[in-house]
């Protein structure tokens, strides 16, 4: 918790080193359901640090677990052209939030995306494979 309440520092080494730890704290209290303090976070990186996609990813992930998967889609596609994108599972967050949204093409689609990259967690590629069969892809 204190991780995630860390300043910015100007040693560039020292700094990578804050945001990793800053960015696993965020995401362990989204992770345990603690979505205010985890939205806190996310909010105030999007402001520091424009560039980095784990934040709008985040808090498009804190939205969608809230009930607002419009809202998350909206972060999911602005974190898809910042740096670190490639290392996030969007494609597969954004499936499960078109698929809230009886959006069932767009999440398809979205789930063969994050199939065919092969990049992810075990456990996240059979879910989305199994929404896949689910929705009829």
């Amino acid at each position: 918790d204190a991780l995630v309440a860390l300043q910015p520092v100007a040693d560039s080494a020292l700094a990578a080193d804050v945001d990793a730890w800053a960015r696993q704290a965020a995401f362990g209290l989204l992770n345990k359901g603690q979505h205010a303090r985890a939205r806190t976070h996310f909010e105030r990186v999007m402001k520091q640090r424009p560039e980095a996609a784990y934040a709008p990813y985040g808090l498009g992930r804190v939205l969608a677990e809230t009930g607002a998967p419009a809202e998350a889609l909206k972060h999911y596609d602005a974190a898809t052209k910042l740096k670190g994108a490639a290392e996030l599972p969007i494609d597969y967050r954004a499936g499960i939030a078109h698929q809230a949204l009886g959006s069932a093409e767009a999440a398809r689609a979205a789930f063969k995306r994050f199939v065919a990259a092969g990049k992810g967690s075990k456990g996240n590629l059979e879910d989305a494979k199994k929404r896949l069969e689910q929705l009829g892809g």
